[in-house]
């Protein structure tokens, strides 16, 4: 089985902090016929140290689509890192 996923980002690399999150489940070239959809998917902000299940909401062919919910990080002047990162797409 394979998890792909997919976040619209600036040129830079940035994504916006409420960007939509797509996750795609498949099977890999010669296994299992049958049906797959990611059923959870759990977040990530801090690198690791927490993690929070995100809202689902289907796309397409069994993917899920999530509405990222980064934490705001300070005034508009404070560069702030706060990368997403996937624990788990149960599918």
């Amino acid at each position: 089985m394979q998890l792909d996923y997919a976040i619209p980002t600036s040129a830079g690399g940035s994504a916006r902090r409420d960007a939509d999150l797509v996750v795609t489940a498949s099977h890999i070239r010669g296994a299992s016929s049958s049906r797959v959809r990611v059923d959870a998917v759990e977040l990530s902000y801090d690198d690791g140290r927490t993690w929070h299940r995100a809202k689902l909401r289907d796309a397409e062919d069994g993917a899920a689509r999530a509405e990222l919910d980064a934490p705001l990080c300070g005034p508009p002047s404070c560069p702030c890192q706060s990368t997403p990162r996937t624990r788990r797409a149960t599918p």
